[in-house]
């Protein structure tokens, strides 16, 4: 009976070690991005007339989320994300520039341990705006609305830092504004992204 008395404390005494990283009261702190992080070259041209245009490119995205853990294993907080794309015509310097910024609710359950790594998933909305156009003149802007959901894997390299993965399905919706401010009516004025994202980051747990 004793030695049963002490096998489960120890087991009890490990499945809370276990937990640790991911009970109620903590702080869930992300920064991660989908690898878009990118400077080069990229040519555009026929081979039947000869005409071939340069441009220098730079292109990154970088999501950073706060959650607190309402319940041990599950997190509620708030996702941004922000997008930067450029590219520089090598003959004239026309410059071509979009920027995107989402911010919204996200929740993200861990479903068990292995071996340092808690598989989860996650799911969110998000809402924003962002701009693109040519050296700065003749911009649209646009409203944007996603939501995501999927899966991915924490694994912890100590009792509060882990590196994390994420692939899912991802939506966006962004609506066009014409030249007064105002939101365009026609099917035109809509441009919609879906598919498959990963995304790559670095997860810290703060808290009690």
């Amino acid at each position: 009976m004793k030695k049963q008395c002490i096998v489960l404390l120890f087991l009890l005494f490990s499945s809370s070690i276990l937990v640790a990283q991911v009970e109620k009261g903590k702080w869930l702190l992300a920064v991660s991005s989908n690898l878009g992080l990118d400077i080069g070259k990229e040519k555009w041209g026929s081979s039947g007339n000869g005409l071939v245009s340069e441009y220098k490119y730079t292109e990154f995205n970088f999501t950073p989320e706060a959650a607190y853990f309402v319940m041990n294993k599950l997190s509620v907080g708030l996702s941004m994300d922000y997008q930067y794309y450029k590219d520089v015509s090598v003959d004239d310097n026309d410059t071509w520039k979009s920027t995107s910024f989402t911010v919204g609710p996200f929740v993200r359950y861990y479903i068990l341990e292995h071996k340092k790594i808690w598989p989860y998933a996650s799911a969110g909305l998000g809402f924003g705006s962002g701009k693109k156009g040519w050296d700065g003149s003749n911009e649209q802007k646009n409203t944007i609305s996603t939501y995501r959901f999927g899966g991915g894997a924490t694994y912890f390299l100590n009792d509060n830092v882990g590196l994390d993965l994420f692939v899912g399905y991802d939506y966006s919706a962004l609506k066009f504004k014409a030249e007064d401010g105002k939101s365009m009516n026609s099917t035109d004025s809509q441009d919609i992204n879906s598919g498959l994202k990963m995304k790559i980051g670095v997860v810290v747990t703060v808290g009690k």
